[in-house]
């Protein structure tokens, strides 16, 4: 048995949602039984990119932190969503 609110063929949780409804949907999801399947960012609140067509609007890279860098210093095959700089791994942690 599985639980699962999007993929990267759905609109992401937070865009369809909001950010509370996100919060209380994992918290929910993480209660029921069977293993909860989380589409990265979504724990984060990562939203859809406003300006990127199709399928590629919910496959943005990773925020981690305000720089939109993360782990490496080349540029992403995909531009960032223009709210990495306040909705990222780094900002969420504190």
């Amino acid at each position: 048995m599985k639980f699962q609110f999007s993929d990267k063929y759905s609109s992401r949780l937070a865009s369809r949602e909001g950010s509370q409804q996100t919060k209380a949907l994992l918290t929910l999801q993480a209660t029921l039984p069977g293993v909860p399947f989380i589409y990265y960012g979504n724990e984060i609140g990562m939203t859809d990119h406003p300006e990127v067509p199709g399928l590629l609007k919910y496959r943005t890279p990773m925020q981690w932190n305000s720089n939109g860098t993360g782990f490496s210093m080349n540029r992403p095959w995909i531009d960032r969503n223009p709210n990495y700089k306040t909705i990222n791994v780094e900002v969420r942690k504190m």
